[in-house]
């Protein structure tokens, strides 16, 4: 990205907790990303995450991301 000079964001649409136990935990998350390269119209997407976490040493973790 960064050799053609394209940039990307993302914001945080919603975040949810799906489940959660003692040493794992699910959050399903909506992002808004825009990709912009020059000479281009930025493209806009939105995108639906789920998000896989463990707990390490006290921590949260994150162990996967899918869509």
């Amino acid at each position: 990205l960064g050799s053609k000079n394209v940039s990307a964001q993302a914001s945080t649409v919603s975040a949810g907790l799906e489940a959660i136990g003692p040493d794992a935990a699910s959050v399903a998350v909506i992002l808004r990303g825009t990709q912009s390269a020059p000479g281009q119209k930025p493209d806009t997407a939105v995108l639906a995450l789920r998000v896989a976490l463990s707990k390490t040493d006290g921590r949260w973790v994150v162990e996967d991301v899918a869509p």
